[in-house]
């Protein structure tokens, strides 16, 4: 019973004999005198206004940060929100002792709002004035119900908490050495079922320490908090806290640097830089600009916030700023580079395009030669900017990151800069690709492409050892793929623009879709380039087994005898069965379980090392280099070359073939015969026979 009494009088702290209360309810904010919020708007409370109900005042109290404001969301509800690091402070007008506080809302629990004798949204005690401390983001306040009146005063003094945080040893000191004192480091209330105070203890991280004394009579005492502060091993470069930085919960740190640069800032996102890396302080009325360098100490909570790495709610902030306007240059990057690896950096985007039918709200979506990239107005600054799909930027951003999505945000409306308010020309390739072999030489005609520009056009090739050009004429050197830029001069009406197609240089006039016409072993990779052209999935392949892959293409096997281990899984294909030069072999993978991979791996078939053969499946990586995989079909037999019925030899089998058989057996020879593919019956002589036969074939499919 004594035990149950006390528990109560411990979350009570003192039991009202004659209570009254007020509620206060938040869901207007002219009920309290002050101007209703238009939506996603708020009405803001300065320091030492009050909010009054009856006998009880709530006062906001704050010197820094956005403190308290009467807040409308976009479906017209009303709320008080008390930011960190704000007060609110509850009293009473005529000094009556306030007894209990309960409170409906949100992040109401202990990591966001502090106070002795303060859980979860409930205050219990006896005391004339109540301060609740915001110690982490926003505290939303629905409703808040206070009673108070004359109370049973409390007969047992609290006890003290002292922190040494050279040793992290705590003493709790009661104030009578008689009474018993028990304690909490979770944050709780404490009772006489928490841990019992016997002596100093040492703690390993911050804590706060919650205690209550006792005397005889089981009468508990008011509770004392304190937060103990254990610092963290310093860290003193960017590069360590973007290491470190990996939980979405976070962890408290403490940074300590000198002459940090500031390479972006704008309302509480201040970037920053050293020689390691990159990083972003997320604090609140710094008065930071970009070219400050900084020196000092930071401690605050690093943390993953939705993808974003950054040292945020400072605990400290001692911040100096050693000099300012000095240069920052950003480093210049393709669209396609900007990936969560470059987060938090400063860097710089040229010559590109704005997509206006891809935006969406605040996200601007641009594009350079490389690809996109998504630039999300956290600043509302794009607005300002003059946009149009005709003009060409350069822009200076900081590189980040949104739920593993890569983006940038502009933090200074000059940091977009209008390259040029000439048209773009809008220039492109309409036949993008050419394929030819070396020797071939063709010109790129002016239906080609496409541009607006009347500016001189001229040519360039990427690689001229496998392609060149000279006055829009192309001539295929060696196998390989090169690129071919078009450029078109800038005019008084239209920018310079460019343009670009691909070449591919193959060994022969090849499509790789029957054994007749497969590619050959030194093709696969520049066709492995060029494979956004190829109009087949998979495709015929001609080469010779060399060896297999020793789980690298770095130990690459020929000798079979030399070689403790013989792998199943692989071969290496290549354009002569001498060839023992990794670079130029293809990889082909052997799927385990498979016929093909029985037949033609070395571990099971040694005699295969130097078999030509024929492969048929997709061009595609394998060993991070051009391979061949998904093998659907093989063949050790060269492909006949003669097709039976195609008399005329053109390839194909159809009524000229027929018309061919007949002028030869009347006697009439063609200019293009072939005797072996016109006897298709096989018996040695051309006759009605093979007519009939050829007739089948173009019918059905069938050779008779």
């Amino acid at each position: 019973m004594k035990k149950i009494l006390l528990s109560l009088m411990t979350i009570m702290a003192s039991v009202a004999m004659f209570a009254d209360e007020v509620t206060f309810d938040f869901s207007s904010a002219t009920a309290f005198g002050y101007a209703d919020p238009e939506p996603e708007k708020y009405t803001q409370l300065e320091n030492g206004n009050q909010v009054k109900q009856g006998n009880i005042i709530i006062t906001a109290n704050f010197t820094d940060g956005n403190g308290m404001r009467f807040f409308k969301n976009k479906n017209g509800v009303v709320n008080l929100r008390a930011y960190k690091p704000s007060k609110v402070v509850i009293s009473t007008v005529d000094g009556s002792a306030i007894t209990g506080i309960q409170i409906d809302g949100a992040n109401l629990t202990s990591t966001y709002v502090t106070c002795d004798g303060y859980d979860n949204g409930t205050w219990s005690g006896n005391a004339a004035s109540v301060t609740l401390e915001v110690i982490k983001s926003t505290v939303q306040l629905n409703k808040m119900t206070v009673t108070y009146g004359t109370a049973t005063p409390v007969n047992v003094e609290a006890p003290t908490i002292s922190f040494d945080a050279a040793t992290k040893t705590v003493t709790i000191t009661p104030a009578d050495p008689s009474y018993s004192t028990f304690y909490t480091l979770d944050g709780s209330v404490p009772s006489d079922a928490s841990t019992i105070y016997e002596g100093p203890f040492t703690i390993e991280k911050t804590t706060t320490v919650k205690a209550i004394s006792t005397n005889d009579d089981d009468e508990a005492s008011s509770v004392t908090s304190k937060l103990c502060e254990v610092a963290a091993d310093a860290i003193t470069t960017c590069k360590e806290l973007t290491d470190k930085c990996t939980s979405k919960d976070g962890e408290i740190v403490t940074f300590t640097f000198t002459d940090l640069m500031v390479t972006g800032a704008n309302g509480s996102y201040v970037f920053v830089k050293d020689a390691t890396g990159s990083f972003l302080l997320y604090k609140s009325g710094t008065g930071l600009k970009r070219g400050d360098k900084i020196s000092g100490t930071v401690t605050g909570n690093l943390v993953l916030y939705s993808g974003v790495k950054e040292l945020s709610n400072p605990t400290t902030w001692n911040v100096t700023v050693v000099s300012s306007g000095n240069e920052v240059t950003p480093v210049t990057v393709a669209a396609a580079d900007v990936t969560a690896d470059i987060q938090n950096q400063y860097i710089r985007l040229e010559g590109l395009t704005y997509l206006p039918n891809e935006q969406n709200k605040d996200y601007y979506y641009f594009q350079d030669e490389t690809g996109k990239v998504t630039v999300f107005d956290k600043f509302k600054l794009m607005s300002k900017v003059n946009l149009s799909d005709a003009f060409t930027y350069n822009m200076n951003v900081i590189a980040t990151v949104y739920n593993s999505n890569p983006q940038v945000y502009v933090c200074s409306e000059s940091d977009v800069e209008i390259v040029s308010d000439k048209l773009n020309p809008q220039t492109r390739f309409v036949t993008d690709a050419f394929m030819g072999i070396p020797g071939f030489e063709f010109a790129i005609e002016a239906d080609d492409y496409e541009t607006l520009s009347d500016g001189a056009v001229t040519f360039t090739s990427s690689n001229p050892e496998v392609a060149t050009v000279e006055n829009g004429v192309v001539i295929c050197k060696s196998v390989g793929v090169a690129d071919i830029t078009l450029k078109t001069a800038e005019t008084e009406t239209y920018q310079e623009s460019t343009a670009t197609a691909v070449v591919c240089v193959v060994s022969g006039e090849h499509e790789g879709l029957t054994m007749n016409d497969a590619w050959e072993a030194e093709d696969v990779a520049p066709i492995y380039e060029f494979s956004d052209h190829v109009a087949s999935d998979t495709l015929w392949v001609h080469g010779y087994i060399v060896g297999f892959a020793n789980g690298t293409m770095n130990k690459c096997v020929f000798d079979l005898a030399a070689s403790d281990t013989i792998i199943a899984s692989n071969l290496l294909l290549a354009s002569a069965p001498d060839v023992t030069d990794p670079a130029k072999c293809v990889p082909v993978q052997l799927v385990t379980g498979t016929n093909i991979r029985k037949a033609l791996n070395l571990y099971d078939n040694r005699d295969n090392l130097g078999k030509e053969v024929w492969l048929r499946g997709t061009i595609e990586a394998y060993f991070s280099i051009a391979g061949i995989k998904n093998l659907c079909d093989y063949s050790f037999d060269a492909p006949s070359a003669v097709i039976p019925g195609d008399a005329n030899g053109d390839g194909v089998v159809n009524v000229t073939d027929i018309s061919s058989i007949a002028s030869y057996i009347l006697g009439d020879t063609p200019d293009s015969f072939d005797e072996e593919a016109a006897d298709v019956d096989g018996d040695g002589e051309i006759n009605v026979a093979d007519i009939s036969a050829t007739a089948s074939i173009i019918l059905n499919g069938d050779e008779e």
